[in-house]
């Protein structure tokens, strides 16, 4: 089994997160691995973020699960502290003993890999799938990055990369414009019952 897996604040989730997802799953298919199940996990306190206007874990699964066509995993909300990806990852190696897992990533995320906790642990427990999304960054500055820093994992092909075409907007965006009130702009980056679920919950405001 292969399992994708797509993590973050999720603050809220937005049409730019589904796209990624959809495009994730067409990348591995194209690539020969299909994905049998893509799992999204809605962090509890981002190690490297500073989110004061973080919405509960409670809403921000409810929003996910209103956003993506995929399973949520209450895994690291459930957890309750500060959880890091190679916990997580070992943790669903515990649930699904037999699955191959593909963590995706964006270039940026993946360039910050050495500073993360245990990224060789990291890529022990998943393949790292990293998007370029930005026009500062190409697949073969990810690919010398990866077999510079971590040669064995590389060889090993514990790394795979991809171009994506982003949507350009941001869950900041988003929030910025729950407070100004700006609804039709909203209806652009939501999936109409995300917008409502802000609305009836009166989150960001």
């Amino acid at each position: 089994m292969r399992i994708g897996i797509f993590g973050g604040t999720f603050n809220p989730p937005h049409l730019g997160h589904r796209h990624i997802v959809e495009d994730f799953r067409e990348k591995m298919a194209a690539a020969g691995l299909p994905l049998d199940k893509v799992l999204i996990i809605p962090t509890f306190v981002p190690p490297h973020k500073e989110t004061p206007d973080l919405a509960s874990g409670e809403d921000r699964l409810a929003m996910c699960r209103l956003n993506f066509d995929a399973e949520v995993s209450d895994l690291e909300i459930r957890r309750g502290d500060t959880s890091y990806t190679w916990m997580t990852l070992e943790d669903l190696h515990a649930q699904y003993e037999d699955a191959e897992l593909y963590f995706l990533m964006g270039d940026d995320m993946l360039l910050y890999l050495p500073h993360w906790k245990r990224p060789e642990k990291v890529l022990e427990e998943a393949v790292l799938v990293s998007t370029v999304r930005s026009d500062d960054c190409t697949v073969d500055t990810l690919r010398t990055f990866a077999q510079e820093t971590y040669p064995d994992q590389y060889a090993a092909g514990r790394f795979l990369f991809f171009e994506s075409e982003p949507l350009p907007m941001s869950s900041t965006e988003v929030r910025d414009l729950v407070r100004a009130h700006q609804y039709v702009e909203l209806e652009q980056r939501l999936d109409p019952a995300v917008l409502r679920y802000i609305l009836e919950r009166e989150l960001y405001t």
